[in-house]
């Protein structure tokens, strides 16, 4: 498909006006929430763990805030 047919169809079904555009799609939001936050790795990475309810690094791993339920 064209780059140019696609950014038709974003900006008519999700309102992106302009790039890098992020948004994060919660189950049952089919609008998607706007990413506001920072550029860098680490704040993506925190606003996923906050959306998420994870708790990783930006390699993917595990950090020391996580808890384990038994």
């Amino acid at each position: 498909m064209e780059l140019s047919i696609l950014m038709a169809y974003a900006k008519f079904r999700y309102g992106v006006s302009g790039y890098p555009t992020l948004k994060f799609f919660p189950k049952g939001n089919k609008a998607g929430e706007e990413y506001e936050g920072g550029r860098d790795l680490d704040d993506f990475v925190a606003f996923i763990n906050e959306k998420s309810g994870s708790s990783r690094d930006g390699k993917g791993q595990l950090t020391s805030k996580v808890s384990y339920y038994i």
